[in-house]
């Protein structure tokens, strides 16, 4: 503003101090609701805004999960450096049914990419496994995130990924028995030739249900009731037809191999065993005489599971997708149906022929009262607040200058 001229000593007259104020609050008042209308709703962040995971949740009560994702779609609080333990960063906390909270799951998960002539190693920024351990990536990060997913790009070996993970509500009929964390890996050979590889999906808990120690654990194979197959791990050992806490993992995509599809052992020889290439080996450790693939009660131990895919004769610039899950459920395994991923639907009853119709309201009367959604009235805040500024900035410029004339 321009230095008011005048007699020595004499006060700068209200006229200026007062539109200058209300100038003021008027550019902070349009200002602020366009930068709100700008952000729009649901809070989406921008990869510069995200840091190392992705915290993606489902809804708050019995059968939640909160857990945090890398852009590898790695997790487990013992996968990364930054974690101290159960619950840290990393970890995957589950709500199971029932009277226990929220528990620590997930110790370490990641997919094994098998290309030896080019790469051979755990994809994860973190490190697996105990004796040598393997990973170490640069964190490509995220190109998007919300509450309930996140996308993210990367290149490995000869290929160029792109990654979507969400999670979703389970359901057996019309109440949560749990949560998934839906992995979707679509790979792109940037080779001039063809490529054959294998993926391993990894995974090891630490499964904190309320039965003591986190380890040792029980698991096992299976064909869920929805036709997909399945390796778990559950607090204690038991029988296939025991309602537990558990975590599973499948995988599905290119070819499902004969022989060396699948593993239930013991960490931390079994992470080593993977990093070193060797085939899966088609066992449930533990799993003692009988042919339910369950380890048996009093055979309990540091269980860890694995399944592998394999894709072969992908050509140049062909595209293949591998999609793997992991089900946070409670209730008998083998019943799970991971595809049910919303209740049930309650069926309308039919009105009789005999029921008495609804009065239709009279001339005048008023109809239901309602609202405007939440997002609606939201905008018409913001378009309201931009009113108010204009109208203020338009205000303000006529009082400078009507009273400058005066001057």
């Amino acid at each position: 503003m321009s230095k008011i001229t005048g007699a020595p000593g004499r006060a700068r007259p209200r006229w200026v101090r007062f539109p200058a104020l209300f100038l003021g609050t008027a550019l902070l008042l349009a200002l602020a609701a366009v930068a709100w209308m700008s952000a729009g709703p649901g809070g989406t962040r921008s990869a510069a805004a995200v840091p190392i995971f992705a915290t993606l949740s489902t809804a708050a009560g019995d059968g939640q999960v909160v857990v945090d994702v890398g852009a590898y779609g790695d997790f487990g609080y013992e996968t990364f450096d930054e974690s101290g333990g159960q619950g840290d960063p990393g970890d995957a906390m589950y709500d199971p049914v029932g009277p226990t909270g929220p528990s620590t799951t997930s110790w370490e998960s990641a997919l094994h990419l098998r290309r030896p002539d080019i790469f051979l190693g755990f994809v994860t920024t973190g490190l697996i496994g105990s004796a040598n351990p393997q990973g170490g990536l640069p964190d490509p990060g995220f190109t998007n995130t919300t509450a309930t997913t996140a996308s993210s790009s990367f290149s490995v070996g000869d290929l160029d990924v792109d990654l979507e993970q969400s999670v979703s509500d389970l359901f057996t009929g019309s109440t949560r028995t749990g949560s998934v964390l839906t992995q979707v890996y679509t790979m792109t050979n940037v080779e001039s030739r063809v490529l054959d590889f294998e993926v391993i999906r990894y995974y090891e808990g630490d499964l904190g249900f309320g039965f003591g120690a986190v380890v040792p654990d029980g698991g096992g194979h299976l064909t869920a009731a929805s036709g997909t197959e399945i390796v778990f791990e559950t607090d204690v050992a038991g029988s296939s037809d025991t309602a537990v806490d558990f975590v599973g993992i499948t995988a599905e995509g290119g070819t499902i191999p004969s022989s060396a599809r699948y593993e239930v052992n013991e960490w931390s020889d079994f992470p080593e065993r993977i990093r070193q290439g060797l085939p899966l080996a088609d066992v449930v450790f533990g799993d003692g005489g009988d042919a339910d693939e369950f380890v048996d009660a009093g055979n309990d131990y540091d269980v860890g599971i694995a399944l592998s895919n394999l894709f072969e004769n992908l050509a140049p610039a062909g595209t293949v997708v591998y999609t793997t899950k992991t089900i946070f459920g409670s209730g008998v395994p083998s019943d799970v149906n991971e595809q049910q991923q919303a209740p049930t639907p309650t069926p309308t009853p039919v009105p009789s022929p005999t029921a008495t119709a609804t009065p239709t309201p009279g001339a005048g009367a008023l109809p239901p009262t309602g609202g405007v959604p939440a997002s609606a009235s939201g905008r018409m805040l913001a378009v309201f607040l931009i009113a108010v500024g204009v109208v203020g900035l338009t205000g303000a410029a006529g009082v400078i200058a009507r009273n400058r004339r005066r001057v």
